[in-house]
């Protein structure tokens, strides 16, 4: 009973749920993979401050995407068309997302961490053999450390493509313009500033 526009409307509110299963899990493995593994909690291997550098401010976004994705999950389950949806949103990034601040304000540091680690013999051949691993999918520890910067680059868009497909007399549409107006506030500084550092 769907018209095209409608279609399109809830592929595009779908798409934001889907893709932050998807990024939940890549921060997941992440943290099972490089963070948790036995080679990278040896001292020998990884110094402690190094460690910190590298992956204490993944945390906090890896807890905070969990909890985005179980409060999306459960908008779907009350609603298949995700009525509230934009509503979830603006709800984790006023409460939650200075998490992606702080990691992005951190990204200068922690890519020089890498670079300098990566010229250590030791490091680079267990990082080597932790990035060969099929469960990678070919991506490298920088790829997987860069996925924060990615998400909150396209969050942005993924409403963006929600509201496009929105009349300004929808029930939905002022909830979603709340959303994009927080989305873009939290999101502005922290890009423009670790982009500097690169």
């Amino acid at each position: 009973t769907l018209t095209t526009n409608e279609k399109r409307l809830q592929e595009a509110k779908f798409e934001i749920l889907t893709s932050e299963a998807s990024y939940l899990k890549s921060l997941n493995l992440l943290k099972s993979h490089f963070m948790n593994h036995p080679a990278f909690r040896d001292h020998q291997n990884l110094d402690p401050q190094d460690r910190k550098t590298l992956f204490s401010y993944i945390i906090p976004v890896q807890e905070c995407s969990d909890r985005l994705l179980r409060d999306l999950e459960s908008c779907w389950q009350d609603s298949i068309m995700l009525k509230n949806l934009a509503k979830h949103i603006f709800k984790h990034a006023e409460k939650n997302f200075h998490v992606y601040i702080s990691y992005c304000e951190h990204q200068g540091r922690l890519d020089r961490t890498l670079r300098r680690l990566k010229e250590i013999a030791a490091f680079k051949d267990i990082l080597d053999i932790l990035e060969n691993d099929s469960i990678c999918c070919g991506l490298t520890i920088h790829s997987f450390l860069m996925l924060p910067m990615q998400r909150i680059t396209r969050l942005p868009l993924l409403i963006d493509a929600v509201m496009t497909k929105l009349k300004s007399n929808n029930d939905e549409f002022d909830d979603w313009k709340m959303a994009m107006a927080i989305a873009n506030k939290v999101f502005s500084y922290p890009v423009n500033k670790s982009l500097n550092f690169i």
